[in-house]
């Protein structure tokens, strides 16, 4: 006995598929998830002897130190200022593009 061949039925859409513009969330989260790695990544080479990424945080970060509370901190620091320059800037591109 052979077995029927089932069909299925694809409808495709003839109206454009063009991308409106940015997520703005989604911009500003990847934004701030990008800034706090990098604050890990450098506080952990400054704790390494690497003085130079320990001066550049410093100068950037006002709550910033080398302890564990102090890279924390600067952590969320650079996440909140990365979500306000995501939002912003990918506001910015959908508002002009």
């Amino acid at each position: 006995m052979a077995k029927a061949k089932k069909s299925v039925n694809v409808v495709v859409s003839k109206s454009s598929s063009r991308v409106t513009g940015l997520d703005v969330y989604a911009v500003a989260y990847a934004i701030a998830i990008i800034a706090a790695v990098k604050v890990l990544i450098l506080s952990v080479a400054t704790r390494m002897g690497w003085s130079s990424a320990g001066e550049i945080l410093s100068k950037v970060l006002m709550s910033w130190n080398t302890g564990v509370s102090g890279i924390l901190t600067g952590m969320a620091e650079a996440a909140v200022c990365g979500l306000i320059v995501g939002f912003c800037g990918a506001w910015l591109y959908n508002k002009f593009a």
